[in-house]
């Protein structure tokens, strides 16, 4: 099979994914807010962060190994669909076995209902076939993004419909489970079967956790990191709180998500195949630079329409969420420039490089965790969030570049940038209190990023076709 990534093809399918899914995602969540009240969005995002770190601390990285690797032959993958799936099923069985426990730190009696159905669900994503992982490699993205749609369709279905019978957080637990399930069915019926089959080859084993062991690493250090705020926020603000926290997070992140998509889909494969082959790494440099500028752009957006979005689609109950989304989105900038120097660094196939400034900014959310929360309340942790990532930055940027600043002063460049056209648009947005003004000034801002995104990609074509 050719090693070339399709570059066309596979950004156009992380829109039409990316698209698909999260406007379902969004349409359900408008519709659970109605149903559900923000104490159970609360309990999941608990719930949903235990969970993710727990996972971490087992993720040996095989998606990216596979993705990087020079081996593709059957006895590689036979070897990593054996590891996912013994991984699968030790993180269900301990997470089964800290459900009490955990629920007891929380004093949430209500977790731990919620960690057991959603533990199963890693038993789902232990089985899947890692066929479809061949796809990935090659950013030829078509199957992979329709098969996903459908099964968070049918988990985002099944989240509702019990939601509307029976309105309670376990509807939240509900629609994991049968997400995650639907996908490792469907792997299985769409893609060849052929690699399913238990095996552990010695050079296999051996690439797979000589690699992993930094990815382990890597991985738990991000989550102490990403997601630790709201594990600690569960014990230092109301449940309340936290559900609208949640929910301002998911809006803030938009960009990021997009953004980080295309980047695990088509920049880091495309940066494997450059490294696989020793080609000229500049045009790699050039991607992330246009991969930084779309993300400025596209966090400005949603800076800008906050109060609008909010106040359009959510009841009085929910309107803190546009103050929050305001807090949280250069956090999400910064995690954007932080996620391209680290698919940078894997696709070299050093994930250990990583490491050290990870494990620095732990540290600083750790000692700064309770000073930043009594300093100012939430708006600290978020700041205290951004300022982990400008280190992690930092530190990754100096491991590929060296002293060479070129790049962090673009970086530079672009959060100057956000910091200025942030506010600005904001304003413009809310300056007349007519709801057909506000929404004809958003309307021009998000087609106003919509073409720098499109001039970033035909730009980016150009350099991958001279190339």
């Amino acid at each position: 099979m050719s090693e070339a990534v399709d570059v066309r093809g596979g950004t156009l399918w992380t829109l039409i994914w990316w698209g698909l899914k999260n406007s379902q995602k969004l349409i359900s969540n408008l519709i659970l807010t109605r149903l559900l009240s923000p104490e159970m969005f609360g309990i999941a995002a608990i719930g949903n962060t235990l969970i993710t770190g727990i996972s971490m601390f087992s993720d040996f990285g095989v998606q990216q190994n596979i993705v990087r690797s020079r081996r593709s032959d059957p006895e590689f993958y036979q070897t990593a669909w054996t590891v996912q799936v013994l991984r699968g099923l030790a993180l269900t069985l301990i997470i089964v076995l800290l459900a009490q426990p955990l629920a007891a730190l929380y004093g949430i009696e209500s977790l731990a209902i919620f960690l057991f159905i959603v533990a199963a669900s890693n038993v789902a994503v232990g089985v899947t076939n890692v066929e479809y992982l061949r796809d990935l490699r090659h950013a030829t993205l078509h199957r992979i993004a329709m098969l996903d749609n459908v099964a968070a369709l049918v988990g985002l279905t099944s989240m509702v419909l019990w939601a509307w019978f029976s309105p309670s957080y376990v509807a939240l637990a509900v629609g994991a489970l049968v997400s995650t399930t639907t996908f490792a069915l469907g792997s299985m019926l769409v893609y060849s079967r052929r690699n399913c089959s238990f095996r552990l080859e010695t050079d296999a084993v051996a690439e797979l956790v000589g690699f992993g062991k930094w990815v382990l690493i890597s991985t738990v250090l991000a989550f102490a990191t990403s997601q630790m705020d709201r594990l600690a926020l569960g014990k230092l603000i109301p449940m309340q709180l936290l559900g609208l926290y949640s929910i301002a997070w998911i809006w803030a992140s938009l960009p990021n998500q997009i953004l980080e998509q295309w980047a695990g889909k088509v920049f880091f494969p495309l940066a494997s195949q450059r490294n696989r082959s020793s080609s000229d790494g500049g045009m790699i440099t050039t991607a992330r630079r246009l991969y930084v500028a779309v993300a400025c752009v596209s966090t400005v957006v949603v800076y800008a329409v906050s109060d609008v979005l909010v106040a359009t689609l959510y009841t009085e109950t929910y309107r803190e969420v546009s103050v929050l989304m305001r807090q949280l989105a250069i956090v999400f900038l910064l995690y954007t420039i932080e996620q391209s120097y680290s698919h940078m660094l894997i696709a070299e196939g050093r994930p250990r490089d990583k490491v050290g400034g990870q494990a620095l900014s732990v540290a600083l959310f750790a000692i700064g965790l309770l000073p930043a929360f009594d300093a100012a309340g939430l708006e600290g942790v978020v700041a205290l969030l951004a300022a982990t990532s400008v280190l992690r930055i930092f530190w990754m940027a100096y491991q590929l570049f060296g002293l060479r600043a070129v790049e962090l002063a673009f970086d530079v460049v672009v959060v100057g940038t956000y910091f200025a056209l942030a506010h600005a648009m904001h304003a413009a947005v809310g300056a007349h209190a007519n709801r057909w003004y506000q929404a004809a000034i958003a309307l021009a801002v998000g087609v106003s990023a919509l073409l720098v995104a499109v001039a970033a990609y035909r730009r980016l074509r150009r350099l991958c076709e001279a190339s």
